[in-house]
């Protein structure tokens, strides 16, 4: 019996050829050219997608839906780990559209990943004054002052805001995760380990999850050797 995810990919995969016959016949404008960078990209093809959305802006700079390939091709090249490039394209972007929560959120991640931390704990809070029920940045925040909180305030601000986002989705691994590492930096491994234990059962295959417990007990192990 065929899957409904497998129902769904033949689907994309029969678009993605039309799409792409529509162009080879010269039939194919902006339009077929953005739903080819979207259909690649909801089958995680993202050096493809990205090679249709950089074709795109260049051709038709004035295409109708320009902002929509604009923020597509900034999670293209965030997906990418095209920092260098995404950074720019998306400091642009806020600036013409600043309360756009996707494109902080975007920015922070990146923030995050470039070494600049303090920059993504900042954008996160941005993101929550202008949507306080954030739950990308309830977490982001709250997983970020976890491992960097610079005072008391900031350690009982991370639990805050990871405790906000646990009451809006109690059983979901990701949030769980981030009040494991929140523990495990206050030292308190008991209920580290039971929250990173419960994330782990409703995804048994999230290697952050796992790399986050094997750190765990890892500190565990040595605590128990140095009381010895």
């Amino acid at each position: 019996m065929v899957s409904q995810d497998s129902e769904r990919e033949h689907r994309i995969l029969e678009r993605i050829l039309t799409l792409k016959q529509l162009r080879a016949d010269g039939f194919g404008g902006p339009a077929e050219c953005h739903e080819l960078a979207v259909a690649y990209y909801c089958l995680g093809n993202f050096a493809p997608a990205l090679e249709s959305i950089d074709e795109l802006v260049r051709s038709y700079p004035d295409y109708v839906e320009i902002g929509a390939v604009y923020a597509l091709q900034a999670l293209l090249l965030v997906e990418t780990a095209d920092y260098e490039r995404a950074e720019p394209l998306l400091d642009r972007r806020i600036e013409l559209y600043p309360t756009d929560t996707k494109l902080r959120a975007m920015r922070a991640f990146v923030f995050e990943k470039t070494g600049r931390v303090r920059q993504a704990i900042q954008e996160h809070r941005a993101i929550l004054d202008m949507d306080p029920d954030n739950l990308n940045s309830l977490n982001g925040l709250g997983y970020l002052l976890a491992l960097h909180a610079e005072s008391k305030e900031e350690r009982e601000e991370a639990l805050r805001v990871l405790s906000r986002a646990l009451k809006s989705k109690p059983e979901y691994a990701p949030y769980l995760d981030s009040l494991g590492v929140y523990f495990a930096a206050d030292g308190d491994f008991r209920r580290a380990h039971r929250a990173l234990m419960k994330a782990l059962e409703i995804e048994p295959d999230n290697g952050e999850v796992i790399d986050h417990l094997r750190e765990l007990v890892t500190r565990m192990r040595r605590s128990r050797a140095k009381s010895d």
